[in-house]
């Protein structure tokens, strides 16, 4: 009772599966990425945690950190991971850059203070 978790299943019944978070508490949010290989969840209370899992096995990738996030977009390539904390959080938003080696590298950091989200462009670049 009171417990929250995250479940993956493939349509044609290969994978089905609890996702493995390493953080008790809530599933903020989830997001695929635009090519569908991989997705991200931000979960656990606060300072969540945000996590990219590979969606051929269903395991964690790479962890980018935890922070006042409950928000989480890709933009339409697939390059760029925005954390956001919005609503109740104080809007800080954490941008990150995908690397030729597949590590993700923070490029910056801003306050969106009283936002309740963001979206990209869709070029991907704002």
């Amino acid at each position: 009772f009171g417990e929250t978790s995250l479940h993956f299943m493939r349509a044609n019944g290969e994978l089905d599966c609890k996702v493995p978070l390493d953080r008790d508490g809530p599933v903020h949010e989830t997001a695929w990425s635009p090519n569908s290989e991989e997705f991200v969840v931000v979960y656990g209370f606060m300072p969540a945690k945000a996590t990219i899992f590979s969606a051929a096995k269903c395991e964690p990738k790479y962890q980018l950190g935890a922070g006042p996030h409950n928000t989480v977009r890709w933009n339409p390539f697939g390059r760029f991971i925005c954390l956001a904390g919005f609503g109740n959080l104080p809007g800080d938003m954490k941008f990150f850059d995908r690397k030729t080696d597949g590590k993700w590298k923070l490029v910056g950091e801003t306050r969106a203070a009283c936002s309740v989200t963001a979206e990209w462009s869709p070029d991907g670049r704002r």
